[in-house]
């Protein structure tokens, strides 16, 4: 039976613990991205988060892909860290990055032609030029429809406020003839500005500020 001693006495892997708190911290705003796409709740559904029942970290690239959301150009950049982590991940034995599997090496190099062309191999700088660069696009993914998020939030607060205040106005118009004019007035006004909105289904009626 092999001897199993000696593979408890190679020392941590430096390397293997960056390249998987890399991929978590990228997972986690992949799942942020997915849960704002779909409109459900960062953390609790099964589909996002860290459950055993959740999408695997390609699946979600995979989704965020066919919405459109990962354009073609920056996918094979998420499917190659995936790659990489999954190696660290499973293989004892690679321990650096020069010990990757030859074809996630080669993906590196044609994302990375000026580092590829040294003379000396630069594993690392190879590795953090792909980290940098999924982890800035991501950011971007998120801030983008963080925001938009913000945008929807906002504008549906003020549909209704206009929802609670022309209920009362046309009631108190109802009441008093004075205020019926101003009512009037204020209606069309308000009519007029917001009439060409491009409101979502079910709002197209309903004037925003």
């Amino acid at each position: 039976m092999e001897d199993l001693q000696p593979i408890f006495n190679l020392p941590p892997s430096s390397t293997r613990a960056k390249v998987i708190d890399d991929a978590v911290k990228i997972e986690y705003i992949i799942d942020g991205i997915v849960a704002s796409i779909l409109g459900i709740g960062f953390g609790t559904p099964l589909s996002v988060g860290n459950k055993s029942s959740a999408l695997s970290f390609l699946q979600k690239i995979n989704l965020l892909f066919d919405l459109n959301i990962v354009k073609e150009e920056h996918k094979p950049k998420f499917v190659c860290l995936a790659e990489i982590r999954n190696q660290f991940a499973h293989d004892l034995y690679t321990r650096n990055m020069s010990e990757c599997k030859i074809d996630y090496i080669k993906k590196l190099n044609k994302f990375y032609p000026t580092l590829a062309k040294l003379s000396t191999p630069q594993y690392d700088q190879l590795y953090e030029s792909l980290i940098t660069d999924v982890t800035n696009y991501s950011i971007t993914l998120f801030e983008l429809l963080k925001n938009k998020a913000e945008d929807k939030g906002a504008m549906l607060g003020k549909v209704k406020f206009y929802e609670i205040f022309m209920g009362i106005a046309s009631e108190q118009a109802k009441v008093n003839p004075a205020f019926e004019i101003q009512f009037e007035q204020i209606w069309q006004k308000t009519q007029h500005i917001f009439e060409s909105q491009d409101l979502e289904e079910g709002e197209a009626n309903i004037p925003i500020l």
